[in-house]
């Protein structure tokens, strides 16, 4: 008998037709970069305000506080210098800042607190700051950052 001879049957390899889905993330990256152009230019351009030239510190609102919290130039990230609208304290002198607040409650109850300091400056140096206001009985108190002029 002869031997017989099977013949090989190529199988075709399967593939992965991928061309219709990276159509699909192309037209989604381009709708989300589209659109996050069209929110951004929604948005008003503000700029923060300079702690040197405040309307608080000319007490053109009398029911406002600014506690403006400095950077030190020599040591990076930690406070330098701390006023309180017009008045110069050590940003470690809590005892002061919340003597000084406590002042300006007993003359108007309704006193607005603004801690403003510069972004270069660490939590850890802006946290007590936070306690003592909180704790000196203010109703209203708000947080600023100003952003360094570099």
């Amino acid at each position: 008998m002869a031997a017989s001879r099977h013949k090989k049957v190529d199988m075709p390899r399967p593939e992965l037709n991928i061309t219709a889905m990276m159509d699909l993330v192309l037209n989604l990256i381009t709708f989300f970069v589209l659109v996050a152009n069209f929110a951004a230019a929604g948005m008003p351009g503000l700029e923060p305000p300079d702690p040197t030239n405040s309307a608080a510190q000319k007490n053109e609102n009398p029911n406002r506080i600014n506690v403006n919290l400095m950077p030190n130039e020599e040591m990076k990230g930690r406070a330098g210098e701390m006023t309180v609208g017009s008045t110069k304290i050590a940003p470690g002198d809590l005892g002061t800042l919340v003597a000084l607040l406590e002042r300006e409650l007993k003359i108007s109850p309704n006193v607005d607190v603004f801690l403003r300091a510069d972004k270069s400056i660490r939590y850890s140096d802006i946290e007590p700051i936070m306690h003592a206001v909180a704790g000196s009985g203010v109703q209203q108190f708000h947080v600023v950052a100003v952003t360094s002029s570099e």
